[in-house]
């Protein structure tokens, strides 16, 4: 029994898991290729945009207008996209409390003085992939 179950293993080992897939983010507006972008998956609403410890899943990629999240589970989220062109791992403001580094959200385009709506970057994931437009603003 071992080893047939070995052998259909060794015959068949890309099985897809149809609980997850993938986010395949395009950056649109990307200013240019300095720093990294930091990228956080947030499930709830508490800590939504500004405190990464409370998202559910974070990354720190090169800058790029198309990103891939792998192993992502089926569900409802909201994301935020930060491009870090100082490379200090957070927003930099200017003396008016204006963000001087790239930012955008699923779903929508925040205007500059508003905060970001949750509800309004919530969308939803399902297996095998989704696909999300991020408008990065500077």
């Amino acid at each position: 029994m071992f080893i047939l179950l070995f052998l259909l293993f060794l015959l068949f080992p890309t099985v897809e898991n149809s609980d997850t897939g993938k986010i395949e983010l395009k950056i649109n507006n990307l200013k240019n290729k300095k720093g990294a972008l930091l990228i956080n998956l947030f499930a709830r609403k508490e800590g939504f945009p500004d405190d990464p410890k409370q998202s559910i899943r974070s990354w720190k990629m090169q800058p790029s207008s198309a990103i891939t999240l792998s192993n992502i589970p089926n569900g409802a989220y909201a994301l935020v996209v930060m491009h870090d062109e100082d490379g200090d791992n957070a927003m930099t403001y200017n003396y008016l409390n204006i963000p001087k580094e790239g930012f955008g959200f699923s779903g929508y385009r925040a205007r500059l003085l508003e905060r970001p709506d949750f509800k309004k970057a919530l969308f939803s994931h399902r297996y095998p992939e989704t696909l999300i437009d991020i408008q990065l603003r500077y």
